[in-house]
């Protein structure tokens, strides 16, 4: 127990740390001071839930898991899909990405332990052994990004399963926001790469709506950001800081659907070296399983 609250706290501190340097503010100094009081509880609260989720990746894998880990967020999931999900092989899942929880609402659906995810370099996960073993970083340098698609490619060579979030940004939540399936089309060539270089893998499209809370994407501290994907994860901010200050009081209801497994075969592309051509097929199929999600999910 002693342990598992002196992790918690030095994790906290990270978190702290990290946001006060985002704002631009001295380390040590009174507004550090000020804004490690303001923001210590839910800071704590998401380190304590970071590092049980650590001991359970151990105890039970990480679909399991992730699937603990989204209880304390999301009050009920409604998906489709994911039961055609193959169990074995290599597998790239290709999904549009609204925010908040989205990775780990993805991966408590995909029947994979071996499952990894391509993700921006967030220094608090670093600190987590066991979740940066699910983890394949990269940010905006060329060499960085170079090194994370070599990643990716040998770990389907190996067999093992992918999530990557094909725009490289976030997306609109499609359950209120509008441009959602616009966003598809500029979905990136990184799809068409992995298909070329291990043509015995599949890609499914997976389309996630409603985790993000509209309330909080109006949050009046919104207007001094420009930009929708600035607003939109500053609103993501308030939304998890409130939902860790107040457990279960705001809890959101997200819907996730998952397309079928296509190989290069499937796609009517067997042999391509199209890195384009193929990132098409795949973005023909994300606009397929779009619509089938809003006839499912946002209609009704």
């Amino acid at each position: 127990m002693e342990d598992l609250k002196r992790k918690t706290r030095i994790l906290a501190d990270d978190l702290v740390f990290e946001l006060n340097k985002s704002l631009g503010f001295k380390k040590g100094g009174l507004s550090h001071k000020l804004l490690r009081f303001l923001v210590w509880k839910p800071m704590f609260r998401f380190s304590e839930l970071a590092t049980i989720f650590e001991h359970r990746l151990v105890q039970e894998g990480w679909q399991k898991a992730s699937a603990w880990f989204i209880t304390h967020f999301v009050d009920q999931v409604k998906s489709q899909g994911n039961e055609q999900l193959p169990e074995d092989g290599p597998l790239v899942v290709a999904s549009n990405h609204p925010g908040a929880y989205d990775s780990l609402l993805i991966s408590s659906m995909v029947p994979r332990d071996d499952l990894k995810i391509i993700s921006s370099d967030i220094p608090f996960v670093k600190k987590l052994p066991d979740t940066s073993k699910h983890m394949i970083f990269s940010d905006k340098d060329p060499h960085s990004r170079m090194q994370a698609a070599r990643q990716a490619l040998r770990h389907l060579k190996d067999g093992g399963a992918l999530l990557v979030f094909a725009r490289a940004t976030m997306d609109p939540d499609p359950a209120f926001m509008p441009d959602s399936e616009a966003e598809l089309k500029r979905w990136t060539s990184s799809l068409g790469l992995f298909l070329r270089n291990i043509p015995q893998a599949r890609v499914a499209v997976s389309i996630v709506s409603g985790v993000l809370s509209p309330w909080f994407l109006n949050h009046p501290s919104t207007y001094f950001r420009r930009g929708r994907v600035n607003k939109q994860r500053l609103s993501e901010f308030f939304q998890v800081m409130h939902q860790l200050m107040s457990p279960g009081k705001l809890m959101v209801a997200p819907n996730l659907s998952f397309g079928k497994a296509y190989s290069l075969d499937d796609l009517g592309l067997k042999g391509s070296r199209d890195i384009n051509l193929i990132t098409q097929e795949i973005i023909n199929k994300a606009q397929e399983q779009f619509k089938i999600h809003e006839a499912s999910f946002l209609r009704a």
